[in-house]
């Protein structure tokens, strides 16, 4: 049979940032202060409008604790799924 199951959908990246964010009590202008980004570019990723780039990722491991290489998985991943046709 081999590995090929694909899930038809991921969780979106702003989704998992907001959750991460209310678990350690981060508003979202705290954490453009922490993480040194726009408040607008955190409301941006809050909703997955943008991507997340490697830049941004190393800001948000600073900001929050979690790895660079997990948001920017967790955005390529989505945006793999968006991008195929229905």
């Amino acid at each position: 049979m081999g590995n090929s199951y694909q899930p038809k959908d991921r969780t979106p990246p702003g989704e998992t940032l907001r959750e991460t964010m209310a678990a350690k009590g981060i508003a979202p202008a705290d954490l453009a202060r922490q993480a040194g980004l726009p408040v607008d570019e955190v409301r941006q990723l809050l909703t997955s409008k943008i991507s997340i780039t490697s830049d941004v990722a190393t800001k948000l491991e600073t900001a929050l604790g979690v790895p660079a290489v997990f948001w920017r998985t967790l955005d390529a991943n989505y945006r793999a799924v968006v991008s195929q046709p229905n």
